[in-house]
């Protein structure tokens, strides 16, 4: 199961890593723009991806309270 996890993470790590690449080459503007997708515009799927991944690390971080790492997660306001 820990192969699984950690297949995941480099998943999501490397697919953070080339959509932020991607957009780093866009301007506000373009990444604000209406593209008639399901969220919208790049920068509203942004927020989705990064929602998404504070849920995730805070589940882990409640049921796995000694991976320290995870610690800094408060620092990040959410709503519910």
């Amino acid at each position: 199961m820990l192969q699984t996890f950690r297949a995941f993470a480099q998943y999501n790590q490397q697919m953070n890593k080339q959509f932020y690449q991607a957009a780093s080459e866009l301007s506000v503007d373009e990444l604000k723009k209406d593209r008639q997708v399901f969220f919208g515009s790049i920068w509203k799927t942004f927020n989705h991806l990064m929602v998404g991944d504070l849920f995730w690390l805070r589940r882990f971080a409640t049921h796995f309270p000694e991976l320290s790492t995870l610690d800094s997660l408060d620092a990040f306001p959410m709503q519910t």
